[in-house]
């Protein structure tokens, strides 16, 4: 059983909440177990009772308890037993909850290949090497991948509505040393007046 508990959020359902039969600690150990179950997205856990001990600083004895009773209640179903760890079926899972995705890092490789994905979106190809070593220095850390290309997409429509010739673009490493990510762009063309079929104008005097 290599799934253990790390660091999960707490979320305690409203049946629990309403339970009152339980104490609080005992809904909070039940608000550790739909966490995990909520943050790994799925309603089967395994949980070791070290691990929960020392998440949620009750004892062995009180968790064992507090697992029988959620159980007598309706909120778990224990299905089985091994050495010092249990697989919990979560009974009180929210349904509007989704799973929360883990935070990844991203690999160097990974930040080249990205890097390289946005340096075909800017299109000014000018100074690779800088604009390189600013993007592996800020994606990741400040800003992320998937917003860095929105906001690259929306500043390349900005400059084609505003007919700006390329000559004028910020060179890639000077967009992004400015965090330019972040500056608002205007991405929505004015309102022109068209003719339409059939129908005259008369102009203004």
């Amino acid at each position: 059983m290599k799934e253990e508990l790390n660091q999960p959020i707490i979320i305690i359902p409203k049946s629990v909440y309403n339970n009152d039969s339980l104490t609080k600690g005992q809904k909070m150990i039940a608000g550790f177990l739909v966490g995990t179950a909520v943050n790994k997205g799925k309603k089967k856990i395994i949980v070791k009772n070290e691990e929960l001990k020392n998440q949620t600083w009750f004892s062995k004895s009180y968790i064992k308890k507090t697992l029988d009773l959620l159980e007598q209640n309706n909120h778990i179903n224990i299905k089985s037993h091994q050495n010092d760890s249990c697989v919990i079926l979560i009974k009180s899972f929210p349904k509007h909850l989704k799973k929360i995705e883990p935070k990844q890092e991203l690999t160097k490789k990974k930040k080249e290949q990205a890097f390289e994905k946005w340096r075909e979106l800017y299109d000014k190809k000018r100074g690779k090497k800088r604009a390189k070593k600013k993007f592996m220095k800020f994606v990741g850390k400040e800003v992320s991948v998937e917003k860095i290309i929105e906001s690259t997409k929306k500043y390349n429509k900005h400059l084609k509505i505003s007919n700006t010739e390329t000559k004028y673009k910020k060179y890639p490493a000077t967009w992004l040393n400015q965090g330019c990510w972040d500056d608002e762009y205007e991405t929505l063309e004015k309102n022109k007046k068209k003719r339409v079929k059939g129908q005259f104008y008369r102009p203004k005097r």
